[in-house]
């Protein structure tokens, strides 16, 4: 197994996607053999991006032969800074960054086709010409014209539906169609996908990492069950257009009825015994730990100013939900007489990383392994939710159930409370991208435990990767959810934990 280098910087991302698109037209890459990962342009692009995020910028290569790796990081750099220069209208910089390009006398093609394809990435992001994210609010005439109906799936799941549950998983490696055909080998009514198509979420990255790696395995498998996907923050990189194209084409499903209208949506059994809410968090979360102000030190290495350059992100403290389709899961919420499943992809807590702000006084509830913000948004209505399930960390999280910070004030019932307890709280993203042990991913940064013995295992330091089976039985009965990991790109499901969700 080898590991997928990826980036929660947008532009580095993007970088990354013009490097894997042009190394498979290069070298014939396979697509059923997922991302490409080894080659001298990557290797560089990596390299060179290690480096960015220091603030730092590569070394002046003492070879001019752009297969070695020191040459290899000065090109993606020199290519990186000419784009921003194009971008910045600074001819100077861009008539600099060419000259020593046209030094290289191999390799040279290649990266300008990868200028070319950064650019159209860049640019596929709307905020950098003064555009708007694609988003589709219920209250937009354009779209749901103010009613809480729109999101909602017409096509119900059965009563007794079996789901599976994948995160993180568009990357199309053998490891990820492993854990696809092990989760169909349960003949799933439908998947939930909690988000993540790398390295940026473009259209090759669509066609070719998501849906060609579902359809390769419904093929396999003989079984193709609706899928239904949430955005995560590397869908947002490229503006989210390619994930929306997805979703208008109905390629995820198998009729029109059962088709997903919005970033966002709602599905029910055929019972109303229990409703899953999709949640889009990626529109406020995809500029999250960019390290920006590293880049702009980068950046200002060759005298372009940031600022100039591109149309920088101020982050946010938290990924949040926007206003409006917090309002539309509260109605939901609220209306609904049965149980409730939530979904989305960043973490509402983490033991591993920070998704919070530091406390700033006693008394104050902010923690750094707590997402506040989505809490207090959907607190309210925790007692009517039974799980809350998402991704983006790649890790299996089975968090100790009934979660509550040390030092928050008791929990109460009381209608209003935005710091109600959540009964189960669970990581999935760890479909797909592969974690070695050097990552210490169950390292407790943050006071959240996890239950015992219920971690991934590995094999030659590679964590295991998996999903989950969670079977629905009926009103009045409680539901089930496995844990499965599959152990390199063996198939087998593994069995791990199993749990009831009341």
């Amino acid at each position: 197994m080898q590991p997928i280098v990826n980036y929660e910087n947008a532009d580095l991302a993007r970088l990354k996607s013009a490097a894997a698109n042009v190394v498979s037209r290069l070298t014939d890459h396979d697509s059923r053999q997922g991302v490409p990962i080894a080659h001298p342009m990557l290797d560089g692009v990596d390299a060179y991006a290690h480096k960015a995020l220091a603030g730092k910028a590569p070394a002046v290569p003492t070879t001019r032969d752009a297969n070695d790796p020191e040459a290899a990081a000065y090109l993606a750099y020199l290519t990186h800074h000419k784009a921003h220069a194009v971008f910045s209208g600074n001819k100077q910089i861009e008539a600099q960054m060419q000259a020593q390009l046209d030094d290289f006398s191999f390799g040279n093609p290649a990266w300008q086709q990868m200028f070319d394809e950064y650019v159209k990435y860049f640019w596929a992001y709307p905020g950098h010409s003064g555009g708007k994210l694609d988003y589709r609010s219920w209250r937009d005439p354009e779209y749901g014209g103010g009613s809480y109906d729109y999101g909602c799936v017409s096509w119900q799941l059965p009563s007794d539906a079996t789901i599976a549950l994948i995160g993180d998983i568009g990357t199309g490696t053998d490891v990820a169609a492993a854990v696809l055909t092990s989760a169909l080998s349960f003949k799933p009514d439908a998947i939930l996908h909690v988000g993540d198509v790398y390295y940026s979420g473009t259209e090759q990255e669509f066609d070719t990492y998501f849906l060609g790696l579902l359809n390769a395995a419904f093929t396999a498998t003989g079984h193709r069950p609706p899928v239904y996907t949430l955005p995560g923050n590397h869908e947002y990189f490229c503006g989210a257009f390619p994930y929306f194209r997805c979703l208008d084409e109905g390629r995820l499903v198998n009729h029109p009825h059962q088709q997903q209208q919005a970033s966002y949506f709602r599905l029910t059994t055929e019972d109303e015994a229990w409703q899953i809410l999709g949640m889009d968090t990626g529109y406020h979360g995809h500029y999250l730990k960019v390290a920006g102000d590293k880049l702009d030190e980068a950046l200002g290495e060759l005298h372009v100013t940031p600022r100039d350059a591109y149309d920088p992100q101020n982050p946010p403290p938290m990924v949040y939900v926007r206003s409006d389709e917090v309002d539309w899961h509260r109605h939901h919420l609220s209306q609904f007489s049965g149980r409730t499943l939530l979904f989305g992809h960043h973490q509402l807590y983490s033991g591993r990383f920070t998704v919070g702000v530091a406390p700033d006084y006693d008394g104050d509830i902010n923690r750094p392994g707590v997402n506040t913000a989505l809490w207090q948004a959907f607190g309210p209505y925790f007692d009517k939710v039974a799980a809350w399930f998402w991704g983006h960390e790649h890790n299996l999280c089975i968090f100790e159930d009934n979660f509550r910070p040390t030092g928050w004030p008791p929990n109460s019932s009381e209608p209003d409370n935005p710091l109600k307890t959540l009964a189960k709280g669970r990581c999935i993203g760890h479909s797909a991208i592969p974690v070695q042990e050097r990552e210490t991913p169950y390292a407790e940064v943050n006071p959240v435990p996890i239950i015992p013995g219920t971690q991934l295992q590995m094999v030659e330091q590679w964590y295991n990767r998996g999903f989950e089976i969670l079977k629905l039985n009926g009103a009045g009965q409680p539901a089930h959810c496995t844990y499965y990991q599959v152990a390199g790109a063996d198939p087998a499901p593994l069995k791990i934990y199993s749990e009831e969700i009341r």
